[in-house]
């Protein structure tokens, strides 16, 4: 394959570059507004205005495939969070909305590591919400994670796919500061709900397990049989078929089984899973874009 591009969570820690640094969520001192502008959001921010915020927010989020509508909607969640930081919604939607926001949305790599790094950070100040983890976060992340119930999934897969994209770019020892923790993320996935987000888990393992090298776990035959369990999930969702293609029909060195999944994935009605259908969207231009750069992948 000739173009690493993002090939599911977690599997950054397993190329290097140079290092980065980062601010934790559940830091009470830490203020993701450092480090951007969020007077826009100062200003609409009387309090009292939180359930309207959060309807006008959900409206934008609606059409997230269109880059303007996104931020237009974390603006408005980012308002609420100012004014109630304990509203796990707003935050949840926060670290999702910017992992959206860099693997659909923006191109310039610099751009991409800011949004993940936003999107860490909310996911993790979401799951800070919860006293178990906030108690035992600062000495044992793994620990802490092993105490979040049912409710705290979304908080917990949006985290880890944040994380995992944006320690892609850093150094190998940044990557492997944060490998046990995406994996103790995703495990815990895998504990509370073992089919989350149309097969997350299987598909993060699928795709792991193509781009692994042997010594790290690698095996296609494992890759293989982990997206037929994403795939027995949920076959229609998009993301599964293109990220099969992307890693275990490129690695395999399979042109007619990309084309084929990407084609399938084109032709495809996004308004089948019609809670995701934006998603959908952004997977179809994935595929299209994929198909027109097919000697990149062979």
């Amino acid at each position: 394959m000739k173009k690493n591009q993002w090939i599911g969570l977690g599997l950054g820690f397993l190329m290097t570059s140079c290092a980065t640094h980062r601010v934790a969520g559940w830091d009470d001192s830490a203020d993701i507004n450092a480090s951007e502008s969020l007077e826009e959001a100062k200003h609409e921010s009387p309090i009292g205005l939180k359930d309207q915020w959060m309807a006008e927010g959900y409206a934008h989020w609606k059409k997230r495939h269109i880059r303007s509508e996104l931020e237009k909607a974390l603006l408005k969640f980012k308002a609420v969070s100012k004014i109630a930081p304990e509203d796990l919604d707003s935050l949840i939607l926060l670290s999702r909305g910017h992992f959206i926001l860099a693997d659909a949305h923006l191109h310039e790599n610099s751009e991409k590591m800011k949004a993940w790094e936003k999107g860490i950070f909310w996911g993790e100040r979401a799951m800070a919400t919860f006293p178990g983890f906030k108690s035992k976060v600062k000495e044992n992340f793994d620990e802490a994670v092993s105490v979040l119930p049912r409710s705290f999934v979304d908080a917990i897969y949006w985290t880890a796919a944040n994380l995992g994209s944006w320690v892609k770019d850093s150094n190998i020892a940044t990557q492997l500061k944060y490998k046990s923790r995406i994996r103790s993320m995703i495990k815990k996935v895998e504990d509370l709900d073992p089919k989350y987000f149309y097969g997350a888990v299987n598909r993060y393992w699928g795709a792991y397990y193509a781009i692994a090298p042997f010594f790290a776990g690698g095996s296609m035959e494992k890759s293989s049989e982990s997206f037929k369990k994403s795939f027995s999930s949920q076959n229609h969702y998009l993301g599964s078929h293109v990220l099969f293609a992307e890693t275990y029909a490129a690695r395999k060195g399979n042109k007619e089984l990309f084309k084929k999944e990407l084609e399938w994935v084109i032709n495809a009605d996004p308004t089948v899973l019609p809670e995701i259908i934006p998603e959908q969207i952004i997977e179809q231009r994935k595929a299209r874009a994929m198909l027109q750069n097919i000697d990149e992948y062979f």
